[in-house]
């Protein structure tokens, strides 16, 4: 065999050898974003739990590969309780017990009357911790922590190079 016929012919499996490095570059930076995500969320999160409707739920990351070289990481569970920021906001006290309903309209706050319904007369409040019972509080909002963003920042430049380093193993094997 002629040394064209041989390049010919390790040519022909390049197209190949590129795509599975891909896809096994793309896996291979998918769990390594995966890791430094839940890395940072372990860290805004130690319990690895957080309450959605009165029952803990885990939270974390995870991915999927999809078709071709392609993979999707996602949060699992109520992360978004501590990802995003909340805006200031009225918190009244249970909605059944009262005959009249608040809200934060530009800044003004505005009463509403709505019908009796199910324990309407029973009194409720909102318990502040340090202060006592309220009928109602205006919360201030708060500032999330970020931590799916934050690992997101942070493995961006891993991945890449995680990538570029499989699809090179898969030419080198290929041209040796």
């Amino acid at each position: 065999m002629s040394t064209a016929a041989q390049f010919a012919a390790k040519a022909a499996q390049l197209g190949p050898a590129v795509r599975e490095g891909q896809t096994r570059g793309v896996r291979a930076g998918a769990l390594r974003a995966t890791t430094i995500i839940r890395e940072e969320i372990n860290g805004a999160v130690p319990s690895g739990r957080l309450k959605m409707n009165g029952k803990p739920k885990r939270v974390g990351a995870g991915f999927r590969m999809l078709a071709g070289s392609a993979a999707k990481i996602s949060a699992q569970g109520p992360l978004h309780l501590v990802e995003r920021d909340t805006s200031a906001h009225y918190e009244p006290r249970d909605a059944t017990s009262s005959r009249v309903s608040y809200r934060l309209r530009g800044g003004r706050l505005t009463a509403t009357e709505k019908k009796r319904r199910g324990r309407a007369g029973k009194a409720k409040g909102v318990s502040v911790p340090g202060i006592g019972f309220r009928r109602f509080v205006i919360h201030p909002g708060t500032t999330g922590k970020h931590p799916f963003e934050r690992g997101q920042l942070r493995a961006r430049t891993e991945v890449g190079r995680i990538i570029l380093d499989e699809v090179a193993d898969g030419i080198r094997a290929v041209l040796r």
